[in-house]
């Protein structure tokens, strides 16, 4: 099992830490990046030492786990382990994205001020109707709980109506979908109708409303091992990174955006 670790340094000197600068992405600060990526993942980062320490067992899950997937006492020890870090990880990550989407040029993060909106277009956006969008940016196309479903909806219905129909349109990102599909449709929640103006939208095509650029957010994720190198200096046990990023894109995301036949 491939197994990574990241030091906390509070040194300001970046030495040869970073060895792909020409890997900048055009539509975003590097140093902006940079600082996202510290202020999202450090914290979680303390917090993961913590749970390593402190992971607590679950008897009979582990006694099925042996007996019934013939797994090892460390076997299951890492398992145990990796669901942990995977809980204090999932916010920050879902941050991570809704601060990089609203620091990319021509976009803007709505804050803690913002209710349920994460971030905003500046301009009408080609993709999406020449229209503005306001987003709400998600993980996972299941992290928001079913019964929550229907109060986000209305707050998005609610969002594009005091904007204004006309000229805006309201979409909750999914950065992982269900399936390795890209996909821009109407937001589909029980006890709602279908409204064009409430859609649901996966990460890739997102990343490419947002930049314009169809490999935007594989882009993004190629770069963030550099990124986490430098914000926290030390010992990782990743040599290609490269490949190990783009094995875990391929069996997540879409490989292209979703696309609309445009005048």
């Amino acid at each position: 099992m491939l197994l990574v670790k990241f030091h906390i340094n509070d040194s300001n000197s970046r030495g040869n830490i970073l060895t792909n600068r020409q890997k900048n992405l055009d539509w975003i600060d590097y140093d902006r990046l940079l600082e996202i990526t510290k202020k999202n993942f450090s914290r979680s980062l303390n917090r993961s030492r913590e749970t390593l320490t402190d992971a607590k067992t679950e008897p009979t899950l582990n006694i099925l786990r042996g007996y019934l997937l013939n797994m090892s006492k460390e076997e299951i020890g890492t398992i145990e382990k990796s669901v942990a870090l995977t809980k204090t990880f999932q916010n920050a990550i879902g941050d991570f994205h809704q601060e990089v989407l609203g620091s990319a040029k021509g976009w803007r993060s709505t804050g803690t001020s913002g209710g349920v909106l994460d971030i905003m277009s500046d301009n009408p956006i080609k993709q999406a109707g020449n229209k503005k969008i306001l987003a709400e940016v998600k993980m996972r196309y299941n992290t928001i709980k079913a019964s929550d479903e229907k109060n986000t909806w209305d707050k998005l219905d609610q969002a594009a109506r005091l904007h204004g129909l006309k000229d805006h349109v309201s979409y909750i990102i999914q950065i992982v979908p269900k399936k390795r599909v890209a996909y821009d449709q109407p937001w589909k929640v029980t006890g709602r109708d279908l409204r064009e103006h409430v859609r649901c939208i996966d990460g890739t095509t997102a990343y490419y409303y947002v930049t314009g650029q169809e490999n935007a957010l594989k882009d993004l994720l190629l770069l963030l091992p550099d990124l986490l190198s430098e914000a926290f200096p030390g010992e990782n046990k990743i040599e290609d990174s490269n490949n190990f990023v783009s094995n875990y894109f391929d069996l997540a995301l879409p490989p292209r955006p979703f696309k609309i036949n445009l005048p």
